[in-house]
């Protein structure tokens, strides 16, 4: 929102739907849907085999998401705004790398894929990013 990209932008494929290509992009980015995830909703057999594994498994490769620009697996998606900040290219981001930085942390606790790890609405409001401002 801060920048104009999209995080996740699901198609179709030939070999698979946009639920599977949204759910391989979530995974690129904020790593394995938990055991008890899959196995607590109705779709979890739809989309997962018994081991865990999406069965679209080939959207899970870098090659396969190469389509899909906006997603850079692993926080090279981070790591390439702060470039874009730094060589301050023609993509016009008014933030510093520390406030990059900070939303990149505000943003993997509040979409932390298990509801264990992911932080509550009152603790998000005390993230840095927030005293930032």
């Amino acid at each position: 929102m801060l920048t104009g990209i999209v995080l996740f932008r699901s198609r179709t494929g030939q070999n698979y739907d946009k639920t599977e290509c949204h759910l391989a992009q979530i995974i690129n980015v904020f790593g394995e849907v938990p055991a008890e995830m899959r196995m607590t909703t109705s779709l979890g057999s739809e989309y997962f085999d018994r081991k865990g594994t999406l069965k679209a498994n080939d959207l899970l490769k870098l090659g396969k998401l190469r389509h899909l620009p906006d997603i850079n697996p692993k926080g090279s998606s981070i790591k390439r705004l702060i470039e874009l900040v730094q060589s301050k290219s023609v993509m016009r981001i008014d933030l510093s790398v520390e406030e990059i930085l900070a939303i990149d942390d505000l943003l993997n606790r509040m979409l932390a894929i298990s509801p264990e790890r992911r932080a509550s609405a009152s603790e998000l409001l005390q993230h840095r990013w927030f005293s930032q401002r």
